[in-house]
């Protein structure tokens, strides 16, 4: 089902309203603007391992500036090497930014 609204708020609303009033589960899989194409990222090439990797590396903050983890940090966790913990983030990235890039060219 497609939607056009231009109150994002009133719509996530709406969806909530006629989810619980059917008792199903909704969900908002792709927001655009007007006239744009839909960019989906997707993650079906990550592995276990490079999605498990880039979680925990979110949740302790990698990403965040200043990083509120370091590369040591992760790969203690994960018990191998920081090349090895470098490596699947590197190819997480490789991929997202692949995939990002490929779905919204217009």
């Amino acid at each position: 089902m497609s939607l056009s609204v231009s109150d994002a708020e009133a719509a996530r609303d709406l969806l909530v309203c006629l989810g619980d009033n059917a008792g199903i589960s909704l969900s908002i899989d792709c927001v655009t603007q007007e006239g744009s194409p839909p960019c989906v990222i997707t993650v079906d090439d990550l592995s276990e391992q490079q999605l498990e990797t880039a979680e925990v590396a979110v949740e302790r903050g990698y990403y965040e500036k200043p990083r509120e983890a370091s590369l040591s940090e992760l790969a203690e966790e994960f018990e191998v090497s920081n090349s090895a913990v470098s490596q699947r983030l590197s190819n997480v990235e490789r991929k997202l930014v692949r995939s990002l890039v490929e779905s919204c060219r217009i």
